[in-house]
């Protein structure tokens, strides 16, 4: 049975992927933005905020749209202080989806 749209978001927004297996997973396939989200997650879960960023930000690179992307790295802006780049990004994702 197919996840429902909650659950996926849901799924995506709890994962914690562990960094070895992404970087690992990233080197055979720098190009797809899922997972550079999931390099965000991993960093932000290892408590690099600023990696994070840079992750999220490289997948928007290659996926402009991507809303998960928006919000992961809103999230991480405003833990880091940058509260207008945050709300831009947090505003953009929830417009997105």
């Amino acid at each position: 049975m197919a996840m429902s749209k909650n659950d996926m978001m849901h799924h995506k927004l709890m994962m914690r992927p562990e960094l070895d297996k992404v970087r690992a997973a990233l080197a055979e396939s720098p190009d797809d933005p899922d997972l550079w989200y999931e390099l965000g997650m991993a960093l932000s879960n290892a408590g690099d905020n600023e990696a994070a960023i840079d992750a999220f930000s490289h997948g928007l690179i290659l996926a402009p749209f991507d809303a998960f992307l928006h919000f992961g790295r809103g999230r991480k802006l405003n833990v880091a202080g940058h509260f207008w780049q945050a709300i831009a990004d947090l505003t953009l994702a929830t417009r997105l989806d």
